[in-house]
């Protein structure tokens, strides 16, 4: 069971909409959909090189009351920070665990 006291931030759950362009280029857009308490969990980072520039990638798992209507493709926005959804994990039918890596 999850204590109202260990959720201390607020995150924004985001839905993915696809529209297309003049081109037929797709184009993504991301619309709030839900504004929720959480407890932030940070569990590291990593550099690594590719295409011959160096880049960093930050992992984090979010804690928040079970909801419905979550899916991976849904995206985490945290303060100024972007979150893509890597996998959502039910515990004890009253909190979700969002594993998600963030977006550089």
């Amino acid at each position: 069971m999850i204590n109202a006291g260990e959720l201390t931030e607020r995150i924004t759950l985001q839905a993915e909409t696809k529209t297309y362009n003049g081109y037929n280029e797709p184009i993504i857009v991301y619309s709030d959909v839900v504004t929720v308490w959480a407890n932030v969990i940070m569990s590291g980072g990593r550099e690594f090189y590719a295409a011959q520039k160096l880049n960093a990638e930050t992992s984090a798992v979010f804690r928040i009351r079970r909801r419905t209507g979550m899916k991976p493709t849904m995206r985490i926005k945290w303060g100024n920070r972007y979150f893509h959804i890597l996998s959502i994990a039910e515990v004890d039918r009253s909190e979700l665990l969002i594993s998600g890596k963030e977006v550089v």
